[in-house]
């Protein structure tokens, strides 16, 4: 008979509680579900959501991450990625992209109509606004979605954030329980 295409995600999760330790393992199974581990960020989640589900049976990987909002300031790929996963398990992902241009992978080939096809993958279940962070009038907004939001991911150089104003001292005083996730490719 085929093997079980879990028992694959299994051991990757068994190697994740066995590296990361501080990650508790969760208690008992849910039958029909596959468990897929891509960081400690998405097991945290997957523990969390399984612990407060009143009937554990019920939670499926499109609602893994039902109730996690993000905020997704990331562009190109890595961050837009790590984005669709969590938009995938069900997090409510708000990309935020800037007026003049947006996220540069909308105009990679190949092209599906005007749109990217990257772009199309990469942000699909998402929603998506834009708002000039250099403006005060941005800023407010976005400090008001930051306060309500359980993940930040960005992808800016290092100290881009900082200059706009909007490093992790400043959003941690407006929401001490944000999880802010920075990714980029300049060191």
């Amino acid at each position: 008979s085929p093997q079980d295409p879990r028992m694959h995600w299994t051991s990757h999760l068994e190697r994740l509680w066995r590296l990361h330790p501080h990650y508790r393992r969760p208690t008992g199974t849910v039958p029909g579900q596959v468990c897929v581990a891509i960081s400690p960020l998405l097991c945290y989640f997957s523990r969390i959501q399984l612990e407060s589900s009143p009937n554990p049976r019920e939670v499926t990987m499109e609602t893994a991450f039902a109730g996690v909002k993000v905020l997704d300031l990331s562009r190109l790929l890595p961050g837009p990625f790590c984005s669709m996963l969590l938009a995938d398990f069900g997090a409510d992902v708000i990309k935020v992209e800037d007026p003049k241009g947006g996220d540069y992978i909308r105009w990679w080939p190949p092209l599906l109509g005007k749109n990217s096809g990257y772009h199309v993958v990469l942000n699909r279940n998402k929603r998506s606004l834009t708002l000039n962070l250099k403006k005060p009038a941005g800023k407010e907004i976005f400090l008001q979605l930051a306060a309500k939001a359980d993940v930040l991911l960005e992808g800016f150089r290092p100290g881009v954030m900082e200059r706009l104003g909007l490093g992790f001292d400043v959003l941690e005083a407006v929401n001490p329980r944000l999880i802010y996730c920075a990714i980029t490719g300049y060191g």
